[in-house]
C-alpha cells in the first residue's frame, strides 16, 4: 500500500459534486453512473483511460465491480427485504434480474473484478476514491480475515486514509470535514478527542446549522470544560478557515 505524496487535493469530477460557496463543496453523485448494458465491455472501455492515471475512469470500475459484487452476494437478500418493505419488491426484483445478467462475465473476470479499484482512484487522485477509501475500509482491507492475517496493511491504510481526509477538508471538501468531526467524536482514523470533534462539527454549523443536530452538539458541549470549549471555537475558525474560506 503506497502513500500519497501529494499534500493537494485535485477539484472533483464535473457533475460529482455540489458547490457550497466559493471554495467549499459536498459530493452528490448516487451510486453507479454506468449505462445500462453489458458490465465487462463498460470496465475494458475505462481501462486504457484507468491505465493512464485517470483517477475518475478507475473510481468508475470501482462502483461498476461494487454494484455487482453487491448484486451477485448474499447482501441481496437484506436489500431485496429493505425494498419490500417500502413497496418496491416488483421494481427491486426486476433490476436485479438484469443486473445478474449485466455482471455475469464482469464477475468471471478473474484480473478485473478481484482488482482494488478503489485503492488505484484514490492514489490516482479522484475525490471520490479518496473519500470511499476512508469510508469504506472493507473494500480496501478485505474482510476481518484479511485484515487479521496483514495487520500492518490496516495500519497503513489508517494513515493514508487520514492524510487523504485532512487534505480534502482543506480543499473545501465537507464530506472530508464530516467524517474527520465523526471520527474524532466516537474514534476511527483519527484517535477520540472531544474537543477536535467539537470544533469539527462546530465548523460544520458554520457552513450550514442542519449539517449538526442540536443534540450533537449538547452531548459534546457537555464533555467540555470553559477552557476546552474555548480551544475548540478557536479550532473550529482555523477548520472553516481552511476548508471553506478561498
Amino acid at each position: 500500500m503506497r502513500v500519497p505524496a501529494s499534500v493537494t487535493a485535485p477539484p472533483p469530477a464535473p457533475g460529482t459534486f455540489r458547490s457550497l460557496g466559493s471554495k467549499a463543496y459536498e459530493l452528490s453523485r448516487q451510486g453507479s453512473s454506468r449505462p445500462p448494458g453489458d458490465a465487462l465491455a463498460y470496465v475494458q472501455q475505462l481501462l486504457p483511460r484507468s491505465k493512464a492515471g485517470d483517477g475518475t475512469a478507475s473510481y468508475e470500475i470501482y462502483l461498476t465491480v461494487l454494484e455487482c459484487r453487491t448484486f451477485t452476494s448474499g447482501r441481496v437478500d437484506q436489500l431485496a427485504q429493505s425494498a419490500a418493505l417500502v413497496g418496491a419488491e416488483k421494481a427491486f426484483l426486476e433490476r436485479s434480474e438484469r443486473l445478474l445478467r449485466e455482471c455475469s462475465a464482469l464477475v468471471l473476470d478473474r484480473d478485473l473484478y478481484p482488482g482494488n479499484w478503489l485503492e488505484t482512484a484514490a492514489l490516482q487522485g479522484s475525490v471520490e476514491g479518496q473519500l470511499d477509501y476512508a469510508r469504506s475500509p472493507k473494500d480496501v482491507l478485505g474482510t476481518y480475515a484479511d485484515i487479521l492475517a496483514d495487520p500492518e496493511r490496516a495500519v497503513a491504510w489508517k494513515h493514508t486514509a487520514g492524510q487523504y481526509l485532512a487534505t480534502l477538508a482543506r480543499s473545501g471538501s465537507i464530506d472530508a470535514v464530516a467524517k474527520l468531526a465523526q471520527d474524532y467524536e466516537h474514534g476511527g482514523i483519527v484517535p477520540r478527542d472531544p474537543v477536535a470533534a467539537y470544533a469539527y462539527n462546530l465548523a460544520l454549523q458554520q457552513v450550514n446549522p442542519n449539517y449538526v443536530s442540536p443534540l450533537v452538539m449538547q452531548s459534546l458541549d457537555a464533555e467540555l470544560s470553559a477552557d476546552q470549549r474555548a480551544r475548540a471555537r478557536l479550532l473550529a475558525n482555523t477548520v472553516h478557515g481552511a476548508c471553506c474560506v478561498p
